[in-house]
């Protein structure tokens, strides 16, 4: 998995390997102001991405450069949703970016979901180059439940300080099926890729507007086990110093709620871990009835093999529980 962060001034030297055109002075500042990503696979850097406010109010992709040799795998396609999100994270609702016309980074942009919106031809002395086309995306309004305590909300950059709090803990993810987080820098690249999926969100606290948790549905092939495209997975993690205050169960409830009403699901599904009581116990609390346990189940995320207990309400049980 890649990972992705602020550019740091410990970058520089990589940066300038990538970007030939940004003055010295200009990569300071998009650092003070976080202007500015690397992407990581492993420990090594292979893509850098930077942006400005356009008419100091619309954020512009300048730039995105990934090594040749990391090419065709996906990796631009991640770092502009990073960025997107970290501009919705960041209350706007636009975005725009361009390419010259005989550059093939214009299909790259139209498949991510840019349209054209006008051209622009500098024919001054000295600066001709070819004509440059403009792109513009409507960033979507993000998602938001609610219940009596929580708000349950889209994941963003500004999580990560707390995410990584409790997130490092070795009592959380093992016993979820994920690993350890072992930086600030991880946890905010796990918000932009495996937490950006759509309709996994955080479970926020209303009295302190922390993200205290995760949640999400995972519908047909998204989801653990094999299941219809009209049944989905419930998911679920709350932070160690939340637990026991029923704060799982209730947005459980309203992300059911969710998935059958809004979404049309007719089935939903949840499982746990062998040995893992406290998911058990918000299963049952839900309404959720046994179905089976599959053993010697290989859980890729941990490297292990686990034993896996699957529960599942459809709509109608649901309806008259």
């Amino acid at each position: 998995m890649p990972k992705i962060r602020y550019a740091t001034l410990s970058d520089k030297s990589f940066w300038y390997t990538l970007d030939k055109h940004l003055p010295e002075c200009e990569f300071e500042r998009k650092v003070r102001d976080n202007e500015a990503y690397v992407m990581f696979v492993g420990d090594k850097p292979i893509g850098i991405l930077r942006y400005n406010l356009f008419w100091d109010n619309t954020p512009f992709c300048n730039l995105i450069y990934i090594d040749e040799n990391y090419r065709g795998m996906s990796y631009g396609k991640s770092l502009m949703e990073y960025w997107e999100n970290d501009m919705l994270s960041l209350g706007y609702d636009m975005v725009l970016t361009s390419t010259q016309t005989d550059e093939s980074a214009q299909h790259f942009y139209r498949k991510l979901g840019y349209r054209e919106n006008g051209c622009l031809m500098l024919d001054i002395k000295g600066h001709e180059q070819p004509m440059e086309m403009f792109f513009v995306k409507a960033l979507s309004s993000p998602l938001t439940l609610e219940t009596e305590r929580t708000v349950l909300r889209p994941w963003r950059g500004t999580d990560a300080d707390y995410l990584y709090e409790l997130a490092s803990d070795p009592d959380v993810g093992p016993s979820a099926g994920w690993r350890i987080h072992d930086s600030v820098e991880d946890s905010l690249g796990i918000i932009y890729t495996v937490l950006a999926l759509p309709h996994t969100m955080a479970v926020v606290l209303k009295e302190n507007g922390l993200a205290v948790g995760s949640i999400g549905l995972m519908p047909g092939n998204r989801a653990n086990a094999p299941i219809p495209e009209d049944e989905a997975e419930v998911g679920y993690w709350i932070g160690k110093p939340y637990w026991g205050r029923g704060l799982i169960p209730e947005a459980v409830r309203e992300l059911m709620r969710f998935g059958f009403e809004d979404l049309g699901f007719k089935k939903l599904w949840c499982c746990h871990f062998d040995g893992n009581e406290k998911s058990k116990r918000v299963i049952e609390k839900c309404g959720f009835k046994f179905s089976h346990t599959e053993y010697d189940k290989y859980w890729a995320m941990m490297g292990e093999y686990k034993t896996e207990h699957y529960y599942s309400i459809t709509r109608e049980e649901w309806k008259n529980n």
